[in-house]
């Protein structure tokens, strides 16, 4: 099996750019050890997932983007006929710049399975992708503007064919984990 190498997207500009600024974090799907999703009848048990029911394999991490989401960027929808229906969710952002770093994360990562936690604006934090059903690239688009003044953006959209979950954890779990770094101070309100 290969290993995949991940890394931070920190993103350092102040330059203002249509969406909300945030940061979201991602491992491939294989770097978790466990993660056993809710089997409650209750509709809110039965999508929150608890922050001690997901460990990261020894030695691995959670790596962080800073990105910036539109409004019904993280959602779920169905697909196929009437009593054959299967839960999707999809996300989409996009990665300020067109630079070498932005489009080799893109490229790169564009067939490899992940797991995302992602912030939405109201505080929460939501598990996009499973080990088993993992996130994939499903569209991607990168340009540098025609004017000076045009967003120079590399825009990803991923799908993974399960549903949400929200993660109901503290931060402290998921550095134990390996996951969260020190300093992050917005989005994150567990």
């Amino acid at each position: 099996m290969n290993s995949i190498h991940i890394e931070d997207l920190l993103d350092c500009s102040h330059e203002s750019l249509g969406g909300t600024a945030t940061r979201i974090w991602y491992a491939p799907a294989d770097f978790f050890e466990i993660m056993e999703l809710p089997q409650a009848d209750a509709y809110e048990q039965s999508k929150t997932i608890e922050g001690n029911k997901i460990k990261l394999v020894s030695g691995k991490k959670l790596s962080f983007i800073d990105v910036f989401v539109e409004q019904n960027s993280l959602g779920e929808k169905v697909k196929n006929g009437t009593r054959k229906q299967k839960t999707i969710a999809e996300f989409s952002f996009s990665l300020r710049e067109f630079n070498a770093r932005n489009l080799g994360f893109a490229s790169r990562l564009r067939n490899e399975g992940l797991v995302f936690l992602v912030p939405d604006t109201n505080g929460r934090v939501w598990l996009f992708g499973t080990k088993r059903n993992a996130a994939y690239l499903t569209s991607y688009e990168s340009n540098t503007g025609r004017k000076v003044e045009d967003d120079n953006v590399v825009s990803l959209v991923f799908s993974a064919n399960t549903e949400l979950y929200l993660y109901n954890g503290r931060a402290e779990e998921m550095t134990t984990a390996g996951g969260f770094s020190k300093g992050f101070s917005k989005g994150f309100k567990i």
